[in-house]
């Protein structure tokens, strides 16, 4: 588990490690969403952008990686639920 604080202008700084692991640079643009009222999601908008577009392709398959360090996991399992 990692800590972060928020400052008073609402700004935190992602820690190296997350920066690393997500290839994460100045500039990324990020996505935020909220599941179930309870946690943040957080992932590179291009990512976002990726699933979003092979949902909307022909055969409606999201790829099988969100991300390359994601591997492990569905893409779908990454996007807010409609619950």
């Amino acid at each position: 588990m990692m800590l972060v604080t928020v400052y008073t202008n609402g700004q935190i700084m992602l820690p190296a490690e997350i920066r690393l692991q997500l290839d994460i640079k100045a500039g990324d643009s990020l996505s935020f969403f909220i599941n179930d009222g309870k946690e943040i999601i957080m992932c590179k908008t291009a990512c976002v952008q990726k699933i979003l577009q092979a949902q909307s392709s022909k055969n409606g398959q999201a790829p099988q990686s969100f991300c390359k360090q994601e591997e492990q996991e569905p893409a779908e399992s990454m996007l807010p639920s409609n619950r």
